[in-house]
């Protein structure tokens, strides 16, 4: 199953508008509004998602979802019974990678040092800098866990994903009980 950008979306409260009513009446009014909202955001995200048959496996890459804080819960809420995979990499290795793609973007970028340390002379990690934040795996699979059991993700080594992909998919195949 793939899931839409729409995932990563903040959730946005609307506000109660009309004249004068009694509180009681306002809030009836505003829970309805909420869920008819939450409905409309939900079919909104399956809309994105491409269409698969029973029993295909679809895949899509986007780190934003593993670390944006309330995308756990929406999944769960959405595709209850959906099975995951967590494609990780060695954090030092996935730093430079992210901060490598960056350069390509924005020319004038800092060093690598300067951005992954507090003061480069203390040695202290900046963990919130983004390349070095995604790479912390423990602090974002937890907020997963609070959502789905272990056994619904399955979690992928991106060093034997690429040093040998078809033994690698092969587990994720076994894993997800998409084969025979």
């Amino acid at each position: 199953m793939t899931l839409g950008p729409s995932w990563c979306a903040g959730e946005r409260e609307g506000k109660v508008q009309g004249g004068e009513t009694d509180s009681a009446e306002k809030e009836g009014r505003k829970e309805g509004r909420k869920e008819g909202r939450k409905e409309g955001r939900k079919e909104g995200r399956r809309s994105q998602l491409p269409l698969s048959l029973e029993g295909q496996l679809t895949v899509e890459k986007t780190p934003a979802y593993f670390t944006t804080p309330g995308v756990p819960a929406r999944v769960r809420d959405d595709l209850p019974g959906i099975k995951l995979l967590l494609v990780v990499r060695d954090p030092v290795t996935r730093a430079l990678s992210d901060y490598t793609q960056g350069l390509s973007k924005h020319r004038s970028r800092r060093a690598f040092e300067e951005l992954a340390f507090v003061r480069s002379s203390s040695g202290l990690v900046n963990s919130d800098w983004g390349p070095i934040s995604g790479g912390l795996y423990a602090k974002h699979f937890s907020r997963w866990l609070d959502h789905f059991p272990r056994s619904s993700i399955h979690v992928v080594s991106g060093e034997n994903l690429i040093r040998d992909p078809a033994a690698e998919l092969c587990r994720v195949q076994v894993s997800t009980r998409s084969c025979g």
